[in-house]
């Protein structure tokens, strides 16, 4: 199977916790953070409840902002078949 054709997933948890702590150590509020970028005062709250995902867009200029990888957000889901996949 090529990379590209295999199941990817997004590490929301993962992503919203670091957004978290650079928000904390840059005294930093989510709302601020949100308006930095030209969206909702709330958006970034709503991802932490997992009620909204980030655009590409939105998650790319966050990822900027905040000088983090977005490679590290994103997992190839393992396939079906595995033992890790039914857990």
């Amino acid at each position: 199977m090529n990379i590209v054709d295999m199941p990817w997933n997004f590490d929301h948890e993962r992503f919203y916790k670091n957004l978290k702590s650079w928000c904390e150590d840059n005294d930093t509020t989510h709302t601020e953070l949100s308006e930095s970028i030209g969206l909702n005062a709330s958006y970034v709250s709503h991802m932490k409840k997992a009620n909204a995902y980030p655009t590409m867009r939105n998650f790319l200029s966050l990822c900027y902002l905040c000088d983090l990888d977005p490679r590290d957000y994103f997992y190839i889901m393992p396939p079906p078949e595995t033992p890790a996949y039914l857990k």
